[in-house]
């Protein structure tokens, strides 16, 4: 999950969010952010 994390961070283009605007797609980066913090803690915006 921190590939894709890392990969939204830094603009790339993958199938799962090819077909998304650049708004949902900081959502989506938001979004997965919020979800590792509950497992590790280890991830900051």
């Amino acid at each position: 999950m921190n590939g894709y994390i890392k990969a939204l961070e830094m603009g790339e283009e993958f199938p799962e969010v090819a077909h998304l605007s650049i708004p949902e797609r900081r959502a989506v980066l938001r979004e997965l952010i919020a979800i590792m913090d509950v497992y590790d803690g280890a991830c900051d915006i």
